[in-house]
């Protein structure tokens, strides 16, 4: 059975936006490395050459690509900048393999400012017009319900909402694009299972822009995890 983990499930879907390319890398302050190491007798941890890196795009030893979570463990959501550039190995190296790994970092060296986001706070809202567009992503809730005649049972439920600030020309196809992005890789997510969309809401004119000419949109969804006691 496995322990939910609230950070690395929003991390978990703030990689796989990243690295889907539907905002440009060069609109989210960043670019793509890619770092080659050899690996060295038992080593677990593999710190990348730049900081403040905001996703992993693949990761090969010996040119087989593993498995996030599986095989490997990341960084990039709610810690420091040095911190973003571990990636730390389930199983020990045994030395001398080929390393390989991609990867996204901010070229000013920060975690702020990125605009897709694990978040949808004060500072999401406030930022310029001229940040647009932002994608924010909010995990709202895991609830425990209980689902059968065992009443210590209780099946988790993962709630969680995207949103999407836009120009008018733009919103509709980023909201298509994300929706689609998420609903097709529900099968291949590794903290969240049996995720179904549980609704979405019209675009509406952005508040904190006034002349209107920039809209939100948002949409949800929900995860039925594994049942615990």
């Amino acid at each position: 059975m496995t322990t939910l983990n609230k950070i690395k499930i929003r991390e978990e879907i703030l990689n796989l936006i990243r690295n889907s390319n539907i905002v440009d890398i060069s609109k989210r302050n960043v670019t793509t490395f890619t770092d080659n190491f050899t690996g060295v007798p038992s080593q677990t941890t593999i710190t990348l050459s730049n900081v403040a890196v905001t996703n992993i795009r693949s990761l090969k030893i010996n040119s087989i690509e593993l498995n996030i979570y599986e095989e490997y463990d990341i960084n990039i959501l709610g810690k420091s900048a040095t911190e973003s550039q571990v990636i730390e190995l389930v199983t020990p190296l045994v030395g001398g393999e080929s390393i390989e790994i991609t990867y996204d970092y901010n070229t000013e060296g920060t975690l702020s400012g990125e605009k897709i986001r694990a978040e949808y706070n004060q500072d999401f809202i406030t930022q310029s017009q001229n940040n647009l567009p932002r994608v924010g992503f909010q995990l709202q809730d895991i609830m425990n319900k209980n689902r059968s005649i065992d009443e210590n049972l209780q099946q988790k439920t993962i709630m969680f909402d995207f949103y999407i600030v836009a120009y008018n020309s733009d919103i509709d196809l980023l909201y298509e694009e994300y929706y689609d992005l998420i609903f097709n890789n529900r099968k291949n997510l590794y903290w969240l299972k049996c995720l179904r969309p549980s609704g979405d809401s019209a675009k509406k004119p952005f508040d904190n822009f006034k002349n209107n000419l920039a809209f939100l949109k948002l949409f949800g969804f929900r995860a039925y995890n594994e049942f615990e006691r």
